[in-house]
C-alpha cells in the first residue's frame, strides 16, 4: 500500500516538474516575444522620428543656387533697394547667402517687378537682387530642335533606318493615363496605325501639313520632308533588357521613320518641325585651332583690353579667328570670344566634364579629320552666331549656344530618359 502510494506520489512530482518546466519555457518564450516586440516598437519609433525629421528638414530646405532668368540680365545692388553696382548676365549662377525677408520693387526692362531682396555672393562681397527674375534651374530656349539619325546598312545586311526621335516631347507632353501603344506589345518596332498616329501627333503638337526640315551640317544641305509622307514608328530602346523588364510603352522611343534620306556618314544633323525652314545654309565653320603660347595669349588680352579678372591660370591655349571674332579655347574647357573691332568680350563660358558629359577633342591645323564636332557661325535665320559641339553627352543632349548671351541657349531634344 505504501509502495503504491510512493509510486503515485513520484509520478505526481514528475508531472509537476514537467508542467513547471513547460510553464517556464512558455514564460521565457513569452518574455522573449514581448522583448522582441518592444525592440521592434523602439526601432519603429526611431525610424518614424528620423522620417519626420527628414520631412521637416526637406520642408524647410531652400535652394541655395539659382540662375538669372531675365534675358537682359539682373541688376545687383549694395543693399536692398540700394545703389546699383552692376548687372549679372542671363543664366549667371548665384549662391544665396541671405534671405532678407525684405520685400520691395525694382524696374527691369521698363517693368516694375515686386519680390523679396536676396543676398547673393559676388566674389568676396554680398550684393542684393530681387528674386522675381531668378529660376531654380538653367534656362533654355523653347525652340524645338531635334537630332536625326542616319540610314545605315551594315556588312551583315542588317539595316538601321533613319529616325527623328520625338520621345522627349512625347513623354513630356502626354498625361500619365495617355498611351498610344496597346498593352500587349510584342514587336521591337511598331508602326503606328491611323488612330495611334493622330493621337501621337496631337500630343507633340504637330500637324500633317507641317514639314520636317533636316540640316546636314557637314554637307551644307537642308532636306525638306512632308510630315504626311513619313511613317510614325515606336522602337524598343537599345538599352532594354528583356530578362529584367517587360515591354511597356515607356521602353519605346517614338518618332518619324526617315527611311534612307540620310545616308550614314557620321555627320551632324539638326531637325525642326513646322511651316518654315529656320536654318541658314553655308554659314557654319568648323573650328580648326592653332596652338598659342600662354604668354602670347596674355599679351593679346592686353591688346584687346580684356579686364584683369580674365587673366586666370592658363596651361593650354588654342586660337581661332573668324571675321571680326577672336576665339580662345583655354585649358580645353573655357571658351572666350572677343570682338576684335569693339575690343569687347562677347562670350565667356566653361564647358564641364563629368558623369554626364566629357569634352570633345579639338582639331588642330594640319590635322586631317573627316568629321568635325566643334562649330561656330550662323545656324538660324535672324539669330546671332552660335557655338556647339564642345561636349560629348553620355546622359544628356547637345546644347547650341548663341554668342549673344541675351539669347537663351537651345537644348537639342534627344531622348534624355536614357
Amino acid at each position: 500500500m505504501i509502495k503504491n502510494f510512493l509510486k503515485i506520489f513520484l509520478v505526481l512530482i514528475l508531472f509537476a516538474c514537467e508542467g513547471n518546466q513547460k510553464e517556464s519555457k512558455e514564460l521565457k518564450s513569452l518574455e522573449k516575444e514581448n522583448k522582441d516586440k518592444k525592440v521592434e516598437e523602439k526601432q519603429s519609433k526611431a525610424i518614424d522620428k528620423i522620417k519626420d525629421r527628414l520631412k521637416e528638414i526637406n520642408s524647410k530646405k531652400e535652394n541655395t543656387h539659382v540662375y538669372v532668368s531675365n534675358p537682359t540680365g539682373l541688376k545687383y545692388r549694395k543693399s536692398p533697394q540700394g545703389k546699383i553696382l552692376g548687372t549679372f548676365p542671363l543664366n549667371t549662377e548665384l549662391e544665396i547667402v541671405e534671405n532678407t525677408k525684405i520685400f520691395g520693387q525694382a524696374v527691369e526692362n521698363n517693368q516694375t517687378l515686386k519680390g523679396e531682396w536676396l543676398g547673393v555672393k559676388q566674389k568676396q562681397d554680398t550684393v542684393y537682387v530681387l528674386n522675381s527674375l531668378l529660376s531654380d534651374s538653367y534656362n533654355f530656349s523653347k525652340m524645338e530642335v531635334y537630332t536625326a539619325t542616319q540610314y545605315d546598312e551594315k556588312d551583315n545586311g542588317e539595316i538601321s533606318t533613319g529616325f527623328l526621335n520625338a520621345s522627349n516631347v512625347y513623354f513630356s507632353n502626354k498625361k500619365d493615363t495617355e498611351e498610344v501603344l496597346p498593352k500587349e506589345i510584342l514587336k521591337d518596332t511598331v508602326r503606328l496605325n491611323i488612330e495611334q498616329r493622330k493621337k501621337f501627333l496631337d500630343i507633340i503638337n504637330v500637324s500633317e501639313s507641317d514639314n520636317v526640315f533636316i540640316y546636314d551640317v557637314n554637307n551644307e544641305k537642308v532636306h525638306t520632308l512632308k510630315v504626311s509622307s513619313l511613317p510614325v514608328i515606336a522602337c524598343i530602346n537599345a538599352f532594354f533588357d528583356e530578362n529584367h523588364y517587360e515591354k511597356t510603352e515607356k521602353q519605346y522611343q517614338f518618332g518619324f521613320d526617315l527611311g534612307d534620306v540620310l545616308k550614314y556618314n557620321c555627320h551632324i544633323n539638326f531637325a525642326t518641325i513646322g511651316k518654315q525652314n529656320p536654318f541658314v545654309v553655308g554659314k557654319l565653320n568648323p573650328f580648326v585651332w592653332k596652338r598659342l603660347n600662354p604668354d602670347r595669349f596674355r599679351g593679346q588680352l592686353d591688346i584687346y583690353e580684356v579686364p584683369a579678372e580674365f587673366n586666370y591660370e592658363v596651361r593650354f591655349v588654342l586660337s581661332y579667328v573668324l571675321n571680326e571674332l577672336q576665339y580662345y579655347l583655354i585649358n580645353k574647357e573655357n571658351l572666350l570670344v572677343i570682338d576684335r573691332e569693339k575690343k569687347e568680350i562677347i562670350y565667356n563660358h566653361t564647358f564641364y566634364s563629368g558623369v554626364n558629359a566629357n569634352l570633345t577633342l579639338p582639331i588642330l591645323e594640319n590635322e586631317k579629320e573627316f568629321f568635325h564636332r566643334q562649330w561656330t557661325g550662323k545656324l538660324f535665320k535672324n539669330m546671332p552666331p552660335v557655338v556647339f559641339g564642345f561636349q560629348n553627352w553620355v546622359f544628356g543632349c547637345e546644347e547650341i549656344r548663341f554668342l549673344n548671351t541675351s539669347d537663351l541657349p537651345v537644348k537639342v531634344l534627344c531622348d534624355s530618359r536614357n
